[in-house]
């Protein structure tokens, strides 16, 4: 919608004193300003989760140290990232356990009999089919001692599964899970010996290429190869959506982002396509600005976050988009809402029925005219420090605002049906001590009621 009526409205309601933003949302969807049809997805979680963390989950301590990735099943959780050591919640105990440990979010404490040890960092982590087995993948070549070239299957206790035999000549970014297979994007010019160019499939059980898959992204837009930078499945398992330095999917032309239709036997770059990642941001972003992608959890719609400094309101340079899926099709498809930061990044976002959380190093949300280049607080904007909740029909910023340390911000985002699980590389949340990790429960949260319809015109106060 127009960025001047939702930078009033949204100056209006940061003057109320209501816990959510109930009138704006029904202002913002009565003014036509969102595709009929797709309200908030039936997910997990039915309200805003509590913006205060629990005390009892474990920390990652020292001075560096970021988390990529969190994964769930059940009360047992993954964390996947840089760190090296990690504490106990009101322990002075270090314990070393690089790139990936394992904690149960029920007692909080750290399973200290799962002891993988990875020399590189890991990037992205899942339990397998049946949550019997855990997958792993980033830009390591050992594992406990063994050859695992950026790909590899873990048992539940930590050892390597020497029959699963995948391997990636560059470091894979990101996969998703679905449909008997493992999706995977990143900076690969060969799988398993084959010349694949940034996004393959393999089997979850032994690793073997799945010939089904091939759709090979392209058409760098700098010198260097293409790559995928990021991706999502929709939990039907019908949709894939990645993002990345592309020009090419498949046969078809894309521009750094693109969906794919994984019905059938054979999965085919569906025919939704958009112009608006086309254009360059800063300078130093030439290759992709692309940061962050998630899919509603009914694949009603997805949500694109992205880096890239300051260029103009109708570039998509940090922002935060909502995008219809398909059937809505066709090129030139537009957003239905972008939330700009005015000059900062988004990094990780987590759809839940609720809102749409973003996290990155942002400062400001709703700040599509930042004054005088960017970097500052324009009309409308409201401060949000390295994490907010959006509402899902229109991009307009919650009330809920628990604030945390900036830094390179929040990269990991995981949602169950007790917890958003937050990774970062900052020590604070919500004034908390909480370091790299911030388990916020569902328990204490807040509905974020659905917009009501009303009549225009209305008097506005």
């Amino acid at each position: 919608g127009d960025s001047s009526v939702a930078a009033f409205l949204v100056a209006y309601a940061h003057g109320m004193r209501a816990g959510l933003l109930r009138p704006v949302v029904a202002l913002v969807l009565s003014l036509g300003l969102v595709a009929a049809g797709h309200g908030p997805a039936p997910a997990d979680q039915d309200v805003v989760v509590s913006p205060t963390p629990e005390s009892k989950h474990p920390r990652i301590v020292g001075d560096e140290g970021r988390v990529y990735d969190i994964a769930s099943s059940g009360p047992k959780v993954l964390v996947a990232g840089t760190f090296t050591t990690i504490r106990n919640s009101g322990s002075n105990l270090d314990i070393w356990q690089p790139r990936l440990f394992r904690f149960d979010s029920g007692t909080g404490k750290v399973d200290e009999s799962f002891r993988p040890r990875i020399n590189g960092d890991v990037e992205a982590v899942t339990y397998g089919p049946g949550g019997d087995s855990i997958l792993i993948a980033g830009d390591f070549t050992r594992v406990n001692g063994r050859r695992a070239e950026r790909i590899a299957k873990l048992r539940l206790d930590g050892t390597l599964d020497t029959s699963f035999r995948a391997s990636a000549s560059r470091r894979v970014k990101d996969f998703a899970l679905t449909g008997g297979r493992l999706v995977l994007g990143g900076e690969f010019g060969v799988v398993n010996g084959r010349r694949i160019r940034g996004l393959a499939a393999i089997k979850p059980g032994t690793g073997a290429l799945d010939s089904s898959f091939n759709l090979q992204v392209a058409g760098s837009r700098d010198p260097f190869p293409p790559y995928v930078q990021e991706l999502d499945v929709s939990e039907n398992g019908r949709w894939l959506v990645i993002g990345g330095n592309f020009q090419q999917v498949g046969s078809a032309e894309r521009h750094q982002v693109a969906v794919i239709n994984l019905a059938g036997t054979s999965p085919r770059v569906a025919s939704w396509s958009t112009g608006r990642y086309r254009s360059d941001c800063a300078a130093s972003y030439d290759d992709t600005y692309i940061r962050g992608i998630d899919i509603s959890p009914d694949a009603s719609y997805f949500v694109v976050n992205t880096t890239g400094g300051y260029i103009g309101y109708n570039r998509m340079c940090d922002s935060s988009a909502r995008w219809e899926m398909p059937p809505g099709t066709g090129r030139g498809m537009q957003p239905t809402w972008v939330d700009h930061s005015g000059g900062d990044t988004f990094w990780a976002v987590e759809v839940t029925e609720s809102a749409v959380y973003v996290g990155g190093h942002m400062r400001w949300v709703n700040n599509p005219r930042p004054s005088p280049r960017g970097n500052e607080d324009g009309p409308g904007a409201i401060p949000r420090s390295g994490i907010a909740a959006l509402d899902p029909y229109s991009g307009v910023p919650l009330s809920w605002n628990p604030g945390r340390d900036r830094g390179r911000g929040v990269e990991a985002f995981n949602a169950t049906d007790d917890y958003l699980m937050v990774g970062s590389d900052t020590n604070y949340f919500s004034g908390e001590l909480r370091q790299r990790l911030a388990m916020l429960p569902v328990t204490g949260g807040t509905a974020n009621p659905a917009p009501q319809a009303v009549s225009l015109p209305v008097r506005l106060f």
